[in-house]
């Protein structure tokens, strides 16, 4: 019988490697590891039959999301429904994982850029008053006054938090104050750390904030409080709510320590008759 006549409705080696994406020494290495071998092989042609398209492709699904060698083998040797069933089901599972990790680095990822973007458009010899928009955080515990410890700790105790709630560590942290006068009392030293994380339960309220900026490593604040509290005074506001310390830069996207940038914003409101 003439080959061709064996091959009429066949893919040559060249042809499948070329629809299926993978070059030929990917095929020859496949097939000698037993991952997936060609339909036919004549005078050491090898010819695919069309519908192998789907198993490669799922092979190649299979591969790139991480399953073992040896699973795939098993997968391809022994093929059936209840094996497949106990295959997708268990790899839909770290799909779904991967799936949640991916969104979650993309959140962090752009929530980073919007402060580092944020940053690098600032004017840092400037006060504004600017309205926010409601923005979900997560809280750490409150550090009492009194007690002798540095940022240090409690921003390590607001880590260990945070692992113990299982929640991602990766979001940006800064600092918080329940009042203007916390802050000007100490403003190196925050009540409570806060995590920009969008799943957070706790909200840093919309409205009028005054926002400035300082340079230097986590605790030094230099003038800005009495900066800030000045020109309240002069534009007729009242700090009405807490003060949040944002790091825009910090060890995430700059070396020198002294160049940090901070962002502090104030909730203020208009005095009332003027």
């Amino acid at each position: 019988m003439n080959n061709s006549n064996l091959t009429k409705d066949y893919l040559t080696l060249t042809q499948f490697s070329k629809i299926v994406g993978v070059t030929i020494e990917t095929l020859r290495h496949y097939e000698r590891k037993g991952l997936f071998q060609p339909e036919k092989i004549i005078n050491t042609r090898r010819f695919y039959c069309p519908t192998q398209i789907s198993t490669f492709k799922m092979i190649s699904v299979f591969k790139d999301i991480g399953i073992p060698l040896d699973a795939i083998k098993e997968y391809v040797t022994h093929r059936s429904p209840e094996n497949i069933m106990r295959l997708f089901t268990k790899q839909k599972s770290v799909v779904t994982d991967r799936i949640r990790y991916y969104n979650e680095a993309h959140t962090v990822i752009s929530i980073y850029l919007e402060l580092i973007t944020e940053g690098m458009c600032a004017i840092e010899n400037e006060l504004t008053v600017v309205e926010m928009t409601d923005r979900a955080i997560v809280l750490g515990e409150i550090v009492d006054a009194n007690e002798s410890f540095s940022i240090h700790s409690i921003f390590m105790k607001f880590r260990e938090t945070h692992n113990d709630m299982s929640l991602n560590v990766s979001y940006p942290i800064g600092g918080y104050f329940d009042t203007m006068d916390d802050f000007r009392s100490r403003p190196e030293k925050p009540m409570r750390f806060f995590s920009i994380n969008p799943k957070g339960e706790d909200i840093r309220e919309g409205g009028l904030y005054l926002v400035g900026y300082t340079r230097g490593y986590y605790e030094h604040i230099n003038n800005l409080s009495a900066q800030m509290s000045e020109f309240a005074e002069d534009h007729g506001l009242l700090f009405s709510g807490p003060v949040f310390n944002t790091y825009l830069f910090n060890e995430v996207s700059i070396n020198d320590r002294d160049n940090y940038l901070l962002q502090v914003s104030a909730a203020v409101k208009e005095k009332q008759g003027l």
